[in-house]
């Protein structure tokens, strides 16, 4: 479930945090809506974390291959224009996951990075966020309640 959503045009990156159990689709869904933000901007980095998320058991290769290619390379390429999208995960599963995402896009005209990582450190580093970088929900979040 999509517990926040926001962007920080001061670093250039859109944030959304993840509760609960992750619904197929909501990533999609949660990456158009920032998208529309009127504070987003083509190229903005993105910042996801799930580390209190579970990925539903459907989610692997086969699946983003079949079910998500074309929403993977076309509609959020289009959206999101060429950029980094970082995961924080919490699982050897969830960080397995979301690199199948970054390979079942690879060859293909997609102008979107994926990445997981399980230290935050590293991945505001390869954002290129500072390393005291705080992320928090600010009240103009964007929450969802499902």
């Amino acid at each position: 479930m999509i517990s926040a959503c926001y962007v920080d045009p001061v670093v250039d990156c859109a944030f959304t945090i993840h509760e609960g159990e992750f619904e197929p689709g909501e990533g999609v869904e949660v990456l158009l809506r920032l998208a529309e933000d009127p504070l987003h901007k083509p190229g903005m980095k993105i910042y996801r974390d799930i580390v209190r998320c579970k990925f539903p058991d459907e989610y692997n290769y086969s699946y983003f291959k079949k079910n998500m290619h074309r929403q993977l390379t076309v509609t959020l390429p289009k959206a999101l224009g060429s950029c980094k999208i970082g995961w924080l995960v919490n699982s050897a599963r969830d960080y397995s996951v979301v690199h199948q995402i970054g390979i079942s896009t690879r060859l293909t005209p997609s102008s979107i990075v994926r990445q997981p990582f399980r230290e935050q450190q590293k991945l505001l580093a390869w954002l290129g966020l500072p390393k005291s970088y705080n992320v928090m929900i600010p009240e103009r979040a964007i929450l969802e309640a499902r």
